[in-house]
C-alpha cells in the first residue's frame, strides 16, 4: 500500500480519534524516512494489519 493511500485510509476510518488523524500521518512520514531510500511510497502495511 502506498503511503498516500494509507494516510487516506486512516483519515477516513471509523473509530480513529481526531488527534490520531492529525498526528499519525506525521509519525508515519517520519517512520518512512528511516528507510535507506528515504521517504518510500510502498510501505509493508495495509488496513487490516493496522486498523
Amino acid at each position: 500500500m502506498t503511503l498516500w493511500k494509507f494516510e487516506i485510509a486512516v483519515a477516513s476510518a471509523d473509530g480513529v480519534g481526531e488527534s490520531d488523524r492529525v498526528w499519525f500521518p506525521k509519525w508515519l512520514r517520519r517512520y518512512a524516512r528511516t528507510f535507506s531510500q528515504g521517504l518510500v511510497n510502498e510501505l509493508a502495511v495495509n488496513r487490516e494489519m493496522t486498523l
